[in-house]
């Protein structure tokens, strides 16, 4: 299809404005048109964060077990050491986690067009 001046038309999204042809796609495949643009986050800073909230309600549980084993004094050392341990286990995930949340958020700024 041509325009009244001889140009080519590409294709648009649906919504109208974005052109389908050469749509980029985040680091997990998926396109990021205008559509996904208008949700502020990508695919994969979503993931990052769903990830990041479940390893914080972990903790939390982890934290709160650890308070009691200090009220009670009735849990054994053993016990209390495994839980120590996957308390760091975690903090050790969510510290990996921070710098793929920092990489997916300056791959969502690449997206934009900001870099």
């Amino acid at each position: 299809m041509e325009s009244k001046h001889h140009l080519p038309i590409m294709e648009l999204d649906d919504c109208g404005c974005c052109q389908t042809t050469d749509t980029e796609s985040d680091a997990t495949g998926k396109g990021y048109g205008c559509n996904e643009k208008s949700t502020v986050l990508t695919h994969r800073e979503e993931a990052v964060l769903k990830r990041i909230r479940q390893l914080g309600l972990e903790a939390k549980v982890l934290r709160d077990r650890i308070k009691d084993f200090e009220k009670t004094q009735s849990v054994g050392l053993k016990e209390r050491r495994r839980v120590m341990e996957e308390l760091e286990n975690l903090r050790r995930l969510r510290s990996e986690l921070e710098v793929e949340r920092i990489a997916s958020a300056e791959e969502r700024m690449r997206l934009l067009g900001h870099t």
